[in-house]
């Protein structure tokens, strides 16, 4: 019977590299967005919004219907952060951090939450892939940072909470990628793989910890 991966933000950079690397290591993969997925990357694909999921609640209950009719069983919950804007202190609108907030964190621990006694009975995983703080010197977004703050803070409690029954760890990356890197190919398919391996269940050592794997911040 193979494995199940439920990733969130499937159509992000390291979404998309995460699923073929999942795919590739045999598992079924279930991915979530916004948009469509155009090129079969998944197994079985939807369109999903977080936002939506934390602040309606006729829309928590319809997914949650679906996820349970589609997804009895899981073995690996992936949450890649996806940003979308930059915005200072003095430029923030309530309804962006509030957006921010709720897709970067609660969203994350709402899924957590409706998945754990699927994770627990499978002694699955929980990976978090997120941007380094240390990579957004350039441009500051106090709704983004403050979020990626709450996540890592979000992972530990997590693990804790759940220890002894479900791993959970992050992996911190470097930030988005000029165009013609040529190293951004092999960087994201490494980031993937490490997300593969935490999701091991050989794999015990390592557990409510943020693995950084920025390539020097340099790559940006």
């Amino acid at each position: 019977m193979k494995k199940n991966v439920f990733i969130s933000n499937v159509f992000t950079e390291s979404g998309i590299a995460t699923a073929k690397a999942f795919r590739a290591s045999g598992y079924y993969v279930y991915g979530a967005d916004k948009k469509e997925d155009y090129e079969g990357l998944c197994d079985r694909s939807l369109r999903f919004d977080l936002n939506l999921f934390v602040t309606d609640a006729g829309y928590r209950i319809k997914f949650t219907q679906i996820f349970d009719e589609i997804m009895p069983n899981l073995n690996t919950l992936v949450f890649c952060q996806n940003p979308t804007s930059v915005a200072p202190l003095k430029e923030i609108q309530l309804e962006y951090w509030n957006a921010s907030i709720n897709e970067e964190v609660t969203g994350p621990m709402l899924l957590a939450k409706l998945f754990q006694m699927r994770l627990e009975k499978s002694q699955g995983s929980i990976v978090f892939i997120l941007e380094s703080q240390a990579s957004k010197v350039k441009e500051i977004d106090i709704a983004y940072i403050t979020s990626s703050s709450a996540l890592i803070g979000l992972m530990r409690a997590m693990s804790l909470d759940m220890a002894g029954k479900v791993k959970v760890n992050a992996i911190t990356t470097a930030s988005e990628f000029k165009p013609e890197d040529k190293f951004k190919e092999p960087y994201m398919k490494e980031v993937a793989q490490m997300a593969v391996h935490l999701s091991d269940q050989n794999k015990v050592a390592i557990n409510g910890t943020a693995i950084a794997m920025e390539g020097g911040l340099k790559i940006s």
